[in-house]
């Protein structure tokens, strides 16, 4: 069989749970039988993440409005690089994805990591932009993989898609980056994290005021614990730490800032926690429960479909202050329970969540584009 080129694309200058996922993927994929190379701007954190790794890298940068120029420059990869299939992962590369392979003939892929067209609120957006995209996923892409059953629901229930243009794939995590060792500090103090990647006080979706609030109420029953606060820049720190003080737990909240080392970090929580008013599927609470983490989770999306109450961890409603201090209280006050639910969790995500198989259903789903 011949080999297959592929071209994903992200225009993504950091490094968070989209790129990780494409960094998996490309990893895992069989080399054998697929060429992947990966357009990133050329000053990413990405990109150099994927040049260390021995990854196979082009240049292209999507301003915040469509460009003529990087549609040239992306066409140009295509046909230099004898392009069969294009991936992308976000709104700004499918779009641009969806007009190159209208020019160039190559299939185009989409991967939808959450729900689209929602607000830091959770509240759906219907503004031009989001009808212009939905019009794009519903018409252009050959195949949408969702990363979730829920996302997956979501497309075709709320965004009209036909079902059979939707693909669950699991988002598979690479196990083998995640192989630290894992911190069994004795300390007294207990230590509660929130891990997400925020920017420019962007932290509605991700929960953070529900959790500083959960914090307040923990700390009025228990003094020894500290809640860290990873992923965040330099703005919302600012912003997040103002109303810590407005709350007066600032000396019990440590900000970590943008960590490369997650797994480190997850290593030293005793309690994961992940407030969201949406997800996808969230990376960061698929490496804590592989890494034994006990873990409390809204009941939204693809949170429930990796969390089952009780069994694998703790959900709550989500933007309900008390459910989520009660739940990380129950953890606290009852470390036999928090282990088990750790090890089940653990048991659960190494049998399910294997970037391997990710890759594997991926390379059907190329195969099948060009047969």
């Amino acid at each position: 069989m011949r080999q297959i080129n592929i071209l994903q694309v992200s225009n993504s200058k950091v490094y968070g749970g989209n790129e990780e996922h494409i960094r998996a993927l490309v990893k895992y994929l069989n080399k054998g039988k697929f060429c992947v190379l990966t357009a990133v701007p050329e000053s990413s954190e990405f990109g150099a993440v994927l040049k260390k790794e021995g990854f196979e890298t082009a240049y292209n940068e999507i301003p915040s409005k469509f460009s003529f120029c990087s549609l040239r420059n992306i066409t140009r990869i295509i046909r230099e690089n004898n392009i069969h299939i294009i991936h992308t992962h976000n709104r700004r590369e499918d779009l641009l994805g969806a007009v190159a392979s209208l020019i160039m003939g190559v299939p185009h892929v989409v991967t939808i990591h959450d729900r689209i067209n929602m607000n830091q609120e959770g509240e759906r957006v219907n503004n031009f932009n989001a009808r212009f995209y939905k019009f794009v996923l519903k018409h252009i892409p050959r195949k949408i993989i969702a990363v979730s059953e829920a996302t997956k629901e979501d497309l075709v229930k709320k965004i009209k898609i036909n079902k059979h243009r939707i693909i669950h794939i699991v988002n598979g995590t690479d196990f083998e980056r995640l192989n630290v060792d894992i911190d069994t500090h004795k300390e007294k103090e207990k230590l509660v994290g929130i891990i997400a990647r925020v920017r420019n006080k962007q932290v509605g979706k991700k929960g953070h005021l529900y959790f500083l609030q959960a914090c307040k109420t923990i700390l009025e029953k228990h003094k020894n614990v500290t809640f860290i606060i990873c992923g965040e820049d330099n703005i919302t720190r600012e912003y997040l730490e103002s109303i810590c003080r407005e709350l007066n737990i600032h000396e019990h909240v440590r900000f970590l800032g943008y960590r490369r080392d997650i797994a480190n970090v997850i290593s030293m929580c005793d309690i994961i926690v992940q407030p969201s008013l949406f997800e996808g599927l969230p990376r960061v609470l698929v490496e804590a429960m592989y890494l034994g983490k006990p873990v409390v989770g809204t009941d939204v999306d693809g949170i429930r479909e990796i969390i089952e109450h009780k069994e694998t961890g703790l959900l709550i409603p989500s933007k309900d202050t008390k459910s989520l201090a009660n739940a990380i209280m129950q953890l606290l006050n009852d470390e036999n329970f928090a282990n088990e639910l750790g090890r089940n969790a653990s048991k659960f995500i190494k049998s399910n969540y294997d970037a391997r198989i990710m890759a594997q259903q991926t390379e059907l789903l190329y195969q099948n584009l060009l047969t």
